[in-house]
């Protein structure tokens, strides 16, 4: 039985696996990533670094931070949860509610009120239409 196994810019996209930089050269040559990712080889310590100083000084507002962590989590899921791990205080208010609340509320709100403006706009219209054809 053959084993099948993600390799490539297939592994890349799959946020479960995926270990951005921190892939060594041999998993770099046993996964066919050569060429793929940056030479330079970090540690999930580096990472976890680096997204903290994306955190502290690019992520101003909660929402900054949600996004942030929503992109990590999408791209590398290992260091999305050390992240969360290390900064478990700070950061499960933003990738748990009441951030995500705010989020659903600023950014989809639009959205859905579009949708129901449609929504009343084609089932009243009809229902009006049909109303006063049987009253007329």
């Amino acid at each position: 039985m053959a084993h099948h196994f993600l390799a490539g810019s297939i592994l890349l996209r799959d946020a479960r696996y995926n270990k951005g930089t921190a892939f060594s050269l041999e998993e770099r040559r046993l996964l066919r990533l050569e060429g793929l990712l940056p030479p330079h080889i970090s540690t999930q310590d580096d990472q976890v670094q680096r997204a903290f100083e994306q955190l502290d000084n690019n992520c101003p507002t909660d929402f900054d931070k949600y996004i942030f962590m929503q992109g990590l989590s999408n791209r590398n899921q290992r260091l999305f949860y050390r992240v969360v791990q290390e900064r478990l205080f700070d950061l499960m208010p933003i990738v748990y509610t009441p951030t995500v609340g705010k989020a659903v509320r600023d950014v989809y709100f639009a959205a859905a009120a579009a949708v129901v403006v449609v929504f009343y706009f084609f089932v009243l219209r009809d229902f009006c239409c049909k109303s006063i054809l049987v009253f007329s």
